[in-house]
């Protein structure tokens, strides 16, 4: 079986010392049911045999690419973007596992779905066996951009020629949240989808970036959200407010809920279709932002964290109150 010098599907891979992954990752490319595809896997110098396992898969359509320097994802992923030959961008991490059919699904989404340019998905968290079921609709999608990240990186499915043809990539500046600002330019070129359906097996450990550099995307993250918003809507003050923002006494509460109704009243004025759910996933994000931070410390169990924690028990969830307490008390300091 030769190279095939037009996949359908270009699947881009940048892989850094995940030796202990990769061997699913791969297989799981290449055990998918529709297989007109090319698996372009760029190693940013791992040093942990990664290399070495990926040269043992005798399979014409992986094309790996050898970086000499660690240069980070960003530029591994526009590499990637560059030689791709397909129609179709699929992206896949070296440490998590698509499902058999995940390629015949999405693509089988575009060709119903012409005005769709960009289409995520579903996963399945390995470590807790928990699924993740996101937002599917784009007015929902849109609304949910100005405040975080919905659609999950290794789930997506891309029209390379929106891509080719308005110049977008990736962007450095925005590491590590550069997937989050692409889906935000690309909103704006077509409409962005997710399948509700899981279509990985996502895997979370204390090596991946969100772990690792989780206070710097959060930051990174504001600054795409209030860009959106800013590309959105001209009375971008409504959004922004509480973006910058951190809800820290019931006060500040009540004054959120003020702005989100005149947030409400923005949106369906602007002829987005939005259901009440939309705004109450808002509303439990920021008041578990109020809740989150680089340091922690008994000092940050004050009087007014316990009220608001107190009157906005059913939003915030026992779980996530019961990880906040016990960071406080034992001094938790993410890693940036």
């Amino acid at each position: 079986m030769g190279e095939n010098l037009n996949p359908t599907i270009s699947v881009i891979m940048p892989v850094y010392n995940c030796i202990d992954y990769i061997q699913e990752a791969v297989d799981s490319i290449l055990n998918q049911t529709f297989c007109d595809f090319e698996l372009i896997i760029i190693d940013d110098n791992s040093s942990d045999g990664t290399v070495d396992l990926i040269k043992k898969f005798n399979d014409p359509r992986i094309k790996l690419t050898l970086k000499t320097v660690n240069s980070g994802i960003t530029n591994s992923l526009n590499y990637g973007l560059k030689i791709a030959k397909g129609k179709y961008i699929a992206r896949m991490d070296g440490d998590d596992i698509s499902f058999p059919d995940r390629f015949e699904r999405q693509l089988q989404f575009m060709n119903l779905n012409p005005k769709v340019v960009l289409c995520g998905g579903g996963y399945i968290s390995i470590n807790h066996k928990k699924e993740f079921i996101p937002s599917q609709d784009h007015a929902e999608l849109l609304f949910e951009l100005t405040y975080y990240c919905p659609i999950a990186h290794p789930t997506v499915f891309i029209r390379k020629n929106i891509l080719s043809q308005n110049k977008i990539e990736y962007d450095a500046k925005y590491e590590p949240a550069e997937d989050f600002r692409m889906w935000t330019i690309l909103s704006r070129y077509g409409e962005i989808a997710n399948i509700k359906e899981p279509l990985i097996q996502y895997r979370i450990h204390s090596n991946q970036t969100s772990i690792t550099r989780a206070f710097q995307q959060k930051i990174i993250s504001n600054i795409i959200a209030i860009e959106h918003v800013k590309y959105l809507s001209n009375n971008h003050e409504y959004f922004t407010n509480f973006i910058v923002k951190k809800i820290e006494t019931q006060d500040d509460f009540k004054k959120y809920i003020l702005v989100e109704e005149e947030i409400k009243k923005q949106f369906i004025a602007s002829g987005f279709n939005l259901n009440e759910q939309s705004f109450l996933k808002r509303k439990k994000i920021y008041l578990q932002n109020a809740f989150s931070d680089s340091h922690y410390n008994i000092t940050r169990l004050n009087r007014e964290k316990i009220i608001l924690l107190i009157n906005n028990f059913n939003n915030i969830g026992i779980y996530f109150i019961l990880r906040y307490f016990l960071k406080c008390l034992i001094g938790y300091e993410s890693k940036e």
